[in-house]
C-alpha cells in the first residue's frame, strides 16, 4: 500500500525496523521488502519537502574541547 503522509512513513519505518533482518519468516521477509519499496518510493517522490533528520553542522558550532591534556596547560 502506498505511503501518503509523513505519519504513515514513520509507522512504516518503525515496522520495517521491528521486522529486523535476522531470521524472520518468509511472510515477514516479504512484508519487509514491500515496506522497503514503499519507503523508498515515498522518499523519491517527496524528497524536496521532507524535514531533515538532523540539522546540518555549522562550523561555528564545533565543539571546542581540548585535544590532549597538554592543550589545557597554560
Amino acid at each position: 500500500m502506498p505511503i501518503r503522509t509523513e505519519q504513515e512513513l514513520e509507522q512504516a519505518v518503525q515496522e520495517f525496523q521491528r521486522l529486523g533482518g535476522g531470521n524472520i519468516s518468509p511472510a515477514d521477509a516479504d512484508r519487509r521488502d514491500n515496506l522497503n519499496a514503499d519507503i523508498q518510493a515515498y522518499y523519491t517522490e517527496h524528497a524536496e519537502g521532507l524535514r531533515k533528520a538532523k540539522p546540518e553542522r555549522q562550523p561555528d558550532m564545533e565543539r571546542k574541547s581540548p585535544k590532549s591534556p597538554s592543550d589545557t596547560e597554560s
